[in-house]
């Protein structure tokens, strides 16, 4: 009998008790902010954008010659000013998403208005160096003031850029996620919308308006070849039925030398239309279809490669052709 009593304590004893652990089992609390690795992703493109926009500008601010500084034509202008904004962008944002991390409402909705801010300004400094070119083109023996096409159309990128922007500004869209505590912007429809459309149609007017004031001497020079640019600018100047000469200078149609330079002129012009025009397109497609979103991380990071990505074409645009352009049309 004793054995038995023993035998029981014993295998009572060895039984393991069951316990609850609620605090175990219990859900982790959201932790705001971004996580290690978007953040050391942006750190490395931003810091990579800011090196390139810099060089940029070091090497514009080189090529200007300081005893003809006040000779500054305002094309020159326009582009230094959009390497400012850019780098002005890219610095921004870096202290925005790395420095503040997105863990409030306060730098959440920080991020989306810089990201208005600077990306509206930029766009507005690269239309008013497209409509300066169209102007000098045009009628550079004019002053500004007299100039009905340059007087319109700065007053047009202004005013629609800037109410555009403006209405993004004063309501934009963010909230912190209470499920992965990342913060996500974007715009409303009603602005985003009308500033894509804006984006393309401006670029492709003043693209098509610049070759369209080559096309007369594309048209009537023997020493043009059947290049693909040189057909396009011909087959524009055919649809505006025009065969007057709307260039401000005289070009030796016979010069082998200068009929190259504008072939290489307009394929540059056609090619940097394209190369601008889509990123942005792609990029304010996703903000018309997402609504807010978006995550914030994502937005900086392609808005930053569009505004640097825009800044390096516009760097090849002017750089590459600075000579022959300038040559014939400094004001």
């Amino acid at each position: 009998m004793l054995g038995v009593w023993q035998l029981l304590a014993t295998a009572v004893s060895s039984t393991p008790l069951p316990f609850d652990e609620p605090a175990l089992s219990a859900q982790s609390p959201v932790v705001y902010g971004e996580p290690v690795g978007p953040r050391t992703s942006f750190v490395v493109t931003s810091k990579f954008c800011i090196c390139l926009l810099s060089g940029l500008l070091g090497h514009r601010v080189r090529l200007v010659d300081r005893n003809t500084l006040h000779r500054i034509t305002l094309t020159q202008v326009y582009v230094l000013v959009l390497y400012i904004l850019s780098i002005g962008f890219v610095f921004a944002s870096a202290i925005v998403h790395n420095g503040l991390g997105l863990n409030d409402n306060g730098s959440c909705q920080a991020s989306m208005r810089i990201c208005i801010a600077f990306y509206a300004s930029s766009k507005v400094a690269m239309y008013l160096f497209l409509v300066e070119r169209v102007h000098t083109m045009r009628a550079s023996h004019l002053s500004r003031k007299h100039d009905v096409f340059w007087l319109l159309s700065t007053i047009a990128i202004v005013i629609s850029l800037g109410a555009i922007c403006l209405t993004g500004f004063i309501s934009p869209v963010y909230w912190l996620s209470s499920v992965d505590g990342r913060c996500r912007i974007g715009l409303q429809r009603y602005a985003v919308i009308p500033l894509l459309t804006c984006d393309i149609v401006i670029n492709l007017y003043l693209t098509l308006v610049f070759i369209y004031l080559l096309s007369p001497l594309v048209k009537d020079s023997e020493a043009f070849g059947a290049g693909f640019a040189s057909r396009v600018a011909q087959g524009i100047g055919i649809l505006s039925r025009t065969a007057k000469q709307k260039a401000t200078f005289d070009l030796q149609r016979s010069n082998q030398v200068m009929a190259r330079k504008f072939e290489k002129l307009l394929w540059k012009t056609l090619i940097g239309c394209v190369l601008v025009i889509v990123p942005t397109a792609g990029n304010l497609a996703a903000l018309t279809i997402l609504v807010g979103k978006e995550l914030a991380f994502v937005c900086l990071t392609i808005c930053t490669l569009d505004v640097t990505w825009a800044a390096v074409v516009f760097h090849w645009l002017t750089l590459a052709g600075s000579d022959e352009k300038e040559s014939v049309s400094t004001t």
